[in-house]
């Protein structure tokens, strides 16, 4: 990288189908998210490999967008940002920030430090990363990850995937027919009203079904499962699991 600023930024390439923004797999995109113009001192920055239309600086600052397509690069500092209207891009950075993303379908970076990021109406992409975040992707069909913490993630009214990874996560469904994961901790995950599929991974994992004909996998780990209201499938996996449906508890290793 040029200017030795790497690890305020992350840029992340998506594969798969939708909107340029996709809920598919993610790998990473670009070794430096900084660079520099060839033959001028000028830093150029990049978010999720599109050149920003709006860069803040090292200090706490408010950023805001202009109700239209924005790419936006916090750097560091505990920062406010705004997107506003439009498809907007977000690299948040470094610092303790505080992301709304705004009307739209938007890609965010939380970046280092215990980050809020709020998605707003339309159907989101938004990443923690490093740190204790809160992730709400609210009105829309999003995509809301986690990170190297401990991370409350909340879907919102659509139906939304949820992937908790590293850290011991809360994730919580809210309305609509969602996908939820807990990843490599020891995480909670709440269905909400909608019939959705949840899978506690590795850990000691307490997955509630809550309303709806849900479908509960507790994987590795010494797993809790409660399949709540509805009609629901709950299956321990490998570990000393407990399932509960409804009120009458199962004996590890059985299904309902």
């Amino acid at each position: 990288m040029n200017r030795s600023i790497r690890t305020p930024l992350t840029a992340l390439a998506v594969l798969g189908a939708g909107i340029g923004l996709s809920l598919g797999a993610v790998v990473p995109a670009h070794a430096d998210d900084v660079t520099t113009d060839p033959g001028t001192p000028t830093p150029v920055y990049y978010c999720h490999g599109k050149k920003a239309t709006i860069v803040g600086t090292d200090a706490a600052e408010t950023l805001t967008g202009t109700g239209k397509r924005d790419v936006i690069v916090a750097l560091g500092g505990d920062d406010i940002i705004d997107g506003l209207a439009g498809n907007d891009i977000i690299c948040a950075g470094a610092g303790n920030d505080t992301v709304n993303a705004g009307d739209g379908r938007d890609w965010v970076s939380g970046g280092l430090g215990d980050d809020t990021i709020n998605g707003g109406k339309g159907d989101d992409e938004l990443h923690a990363r490093a740190g204790n975040d809160t992730v709400r992707g609210e009105a829309g069909y999003d995509w809301v990850g986690g990170g190297d913490g401990n991370d409350v993630l909340y879907g919102g009214t659509g139906n939304d995937r949820l992937h908790g990874y590293a850290g011991d996560d809360t994730l919580y469904g809210e309305a609509g027919a969602d996908w939820m994961g807990g990843g490599t901790g020891n995480d909670v995950l709440y269905g909400g009203t909608g019939n959705d599929r949840m899978h506690g991974y590795a850990g000691n994992d307490h997955l509630l079904g809550e309303a709806g004909r849900d479908q509960l996998y507790g994987d590795s780990g010494a797993d809790l499962l409660e399949g709540g209201a509805g009609r629901d499938k709950l299956r321990g996996g490998a570990g000393a699991d407990l399932e509960y449906q409804n009120v009458a508890p199962t004996p590890t290793g059985a299904s309902v």
